[in-house]
């Protein structure tokens, strides 16, 4: 009897989703069924996709299927799994990213244990393009499929994995595991803003709000290379091309941030664009987020730009809750910022940061809904 449907939505790298479907092939212990859910694709992601489903029914002693679907308009890559979900045949789906691969035999032990009302998320190997989740493991085994290392991916997970489930109110978004009925039930990803959080981390929130079971298993481990869906060609991501490196300048949660081996001299040149992770900034108090902010405006020139990833930046900035009302909501933020319905989110921290920042010079641009805010400097202005 098929237990599992896999939900992969695809596009745009075709090595991306060659290694991910070749993966799944070998890697998945039990029959399966993988659904390829096409989202903007490109031709020869198109072309090749639908070739490789028709090879996989005449491949002999194949215990999975594959079948590709295109949905008519444009939807959004969130409609896209909502979508894949609905065509799936199986009573548990797993949901991926095309540009993942999985630990062998990644489904014998944690399928099963997929419960009623009960998400499950993996272990995810990254190799640290932007800062890497502590419930993570941050290892490069390479950053492109051409240059991905399957055995020191082996070694990594050999040194990680266990036979353990446990409960974790945060989680980590893909791959997950969840009864299709429940994730139905729940009314899958939200397509339809307003809403305080991405897609994603509203379903997580509102999945522990509404009392299910958020867990992770340690025996699922996936490599992640990171953005690599947003970067077709070069440095792409969310329309936006990186002419030069960047840098995650904050990497690590901690107060103690030593700025003068990388500031040294200036901020450095090469790198056009710097990368501020919101979970990072959650860990810091208010003060120790002026610092940052100062210390990045006495170093950059004009012409270089941030890029703060409010992602997390909600629970522990509730501690900050103390000014008025009308202080904690920028109106040139979407609602992920904070919205009259949901006050103790996360609005007056962003606020405080857009104020802080455009304040010294920076010209603020809303990428993807809010998910993303860039800033530019622009003028240099006294703090």
């Amino acid at each position: 009897m098929l237990e599992l449907s896999v939900v992969v939505v695809a596009g745009l790298r075709l090595d991306a989703l060659k290694l991910c479907l070749a993966n799944l092939k070998v890697a998945t212990a039990n029959p399966a069924e993988f659904v390829v859910v096409l989202c903007s694709a490109v031709k020869e992601v198109k072309a090749w996709v639908h070739t490789e489903a028709e090879a996989w029914k005449t491949e002999p002693d194949l215990p999975h299927t594959l079948t590709v679907y295109a949905p008519r308009g444009k939807p959004d890559v969130y409609e896209c799994y909502n979508y894949g979900v609905d065509k799936a045949k199986a009573p548990v789906v797993c949901l991926m990213n095309d540009d993942m691969v999985f630990c062998q035999d990644w489904d014998e032990f944690s399928v099963p244990q997929v419960g009623e009302n009960v998400l499950m998320t993996g272990v995810v190997v990254e190799p640290g393009i932007v800062a890497v989740s502590p419930l993570n493991v941050s290892f490069d085994v390479g950053r492109t499929p051409a240059e991905f290392d399957a055995e020191k991916f082996a070694g990594i997970v050999a040194a990680h994995r266990t036979a353990h489930i446990e409960e974790n109110k945060q989680g980590w978004y893909m791959p997950l595991l969840v009864r299709k009925s429940d994730f139905v039930d729940a009314g899958g990803y939200p397509t339809s803003p307003p809403f305080p959080h991405p897609q994603d981390v509203k379903f997580f929130t509102d999945w522990v709000a509404n009392g299910h079971t958020l867990v992770q298993s340690h025996d699922v481990i996936a490599y992640h290379f990171q953005r690599l869906s947003q970067r077709p060609k070069s440095r792409l991501w969310w329309g936006k091309e990186y002419k030069n490196e960047y840098i995650n300048l904050l990497d690590s949660p901690t107060s103690d941030l030593d700025f003068d081996g990388v500031m040294e001299g200036g901020f450095p040149a090469a790198y056009e664009y710097v990368f501020v992770d919101g979970e990072v900034l959650e860990e810091f108090g208010l003060d120790e987020i002026e610092r940052v902010f100062t210390n990045l405006y006495d170093a950059v020139v004009p012409g270089q730009v941030l890029d703060v990833e409010f992602d997390d930046l909600s629970s522990k900035c509730k501690a900050f809750t103390g000014l008025p009302d009308e202080n904690r909501y920028a109106t040139g933020l979407p609602a992920i910022f904070g919205t009259p319905d949901h006050p103790k989110r996360m609005g007056f921290t962003a606020t405080w940061l857009r104020a802080a920042l455009e304040a010294t010079g920076f010209e603020s641009t809303d990428l993807n809904a809010g998910h993303i805010h860039q800033y530019k400097l622009t003028a240099r202005k006294p703090y």
